[in-house]
C-alpha cells in the first residue's frame, strides 16, 4: 500500500475465527447498489448490508452467501485504482440468477485473494479492459465472460 491509498482504505478485520471482513463496501446486485461488509470466512463469503447509505435504495438490501468453491474476480485494466475490482458473488437463492458484484481497489485485491485461499476457496482473477464487474449481473453473464477468457 502506498501512502497515498490510505485515506481509501477500508478497515479490515481479522477475528478469533479466522474470519477476515471489509466494513463500508458496495455491491451491485441487479440494477440495485447496497453498502455493508464483506465477510470470508471457511466455507462462506458473505455480503451482510448495513448503514444508512442502503436507504436510498428503495429495494431491500439482501444478504449474499456464496458456499461455491471457485470465487471470481474481475478486474478492470483501465479503471481508476480506487475502483478496479470486483469478486463476483453467486448466491443459488438469489432470484432470476442474479449475482453481486463488491466493488474494491487494487490495494484491496491481493488480500481478498490471501483471505479466500486461505477460507479454502478457488479464487480466479479475470482481467477486463475497462470494467470491475458492473456488466457480470446473472450467472449467464459470468458464464459468458468466463467462456470467452477461456
Amino acid at each position: 500500500m502506498t501512502p497515498s491509498s490510505t485515506a481509501f482504505e477500508t478497515p479490515a478485520m481479522p477475528t478469533d475465527s479466522g474470519q477476515f471482513a471489509l466494513r463500508n463496501v458496495s455491491i451491485a446486485i441487479g440494477v440495485d447498489r447496497f453498502f455493508g461488509t464483506l465477510t470470508i470466512e471457511p466455507g462462506t463469503v458473505r455480503f451482510v448490508p448495513g448503514g444508512v447509505g442502503n436507504r436510498l435504495t428503495p429495494a431491500d438490501a439482501p444478504t449474499l452467501t456464496q458456499t461455491a468453491v471457485s470465487v471470481v474476480l474481475i478486474r478492470g485494466r483501465l479503471l481508476p485504482p480506487w475502483m478496479n475490482s470486483g469478486p463476483v458473488l453467486v448466491d443459488p437463492a438469489q432470484p432470476h440468477g442474479w449475482t453481486g458484484v463488491v466493488l474494491l481497489a487494487s490495494w484491496q485485491r491481493r488480500r481478498i485473494v490471501t483471505a479466500l485461499a486461505a477460507a479454502g476457496f478457488q479464487p480466479r482473477v479475470v482481467t477486463t479492459l475497462a470494467s470491475a464487474g458492473g456488466q457480470v449481473g446473472s450467472t449467464d453473464e459470468l458464464a459468458r465472460l468466463l467462456r470467452d477468457r477461456a
